[in-house]
């Protein structure tokens, strides 16, 4: 079981722990929509499902409201706050070759949108993925770029 703590930062003062929040593994990536105050976190499964869970919390009251089934492998979560759409990437390394995603989620009401396939040179896969505001969509990158 992993952690998540949540903290309140005061200038000037010291910081503490305000919550923990209990997840099934240790998560790999975590984002936040500071104008819906929800925060994303990538929890993998680590191989044993099909699937990964990105894990929705309630920036307010620090708790988690859904997991969101995402393609095993995923490793990095964007938040493109204008559009309120979540992106979710990664490569699932427990499959050779290693299959590369990048799943769209709508913030709103946490649906997937979409999931498309994402082509990377050979064992390199997809080294993060941000959000692109002005092209309201994902923007990903991997050490040798893509094919």
């Amino acid at each position: 079981m992993a952690v998540l703590t949540t903290g309140l930062s005061v200038a000037a003062g010291a910081q503490s722990v305000k919550t923990l929040i209990s997840l099934p593994n240790a998560p790999l990536a975590l984002s936040a929509n500071p104008v819906t105050n929800k925060i994303y976190v990538v929890v993998p499964t680590n191989g044993a499902e099909t699937t990964d869970n990105l894990t929705v919390i309630d920036g307010k009251s620090d708790t988690t409201l859904q997991d969101i089934a995402v393609p095993a492998g995923a490793s990095y979560v964007a938040v493109d706050y204008l559009a309120n759409r979540i992106y979710v990437a990664g490569c699932n390394f427990f499959e050779i070759p290693a299959p590369c995603t990048v799943t769209t989620i709508n913030g709103k009401t946490n649906a997937v949108i979409n999931t498309i396939a994402v082509t990377s040179k050979p064992g390199f896969g997809l080294t993060t993925t941000v959000a692109n505001w002005l092209a309201n969509g994902p923007a990903c990158t991997g050490p040798a770029g893509f094919e």
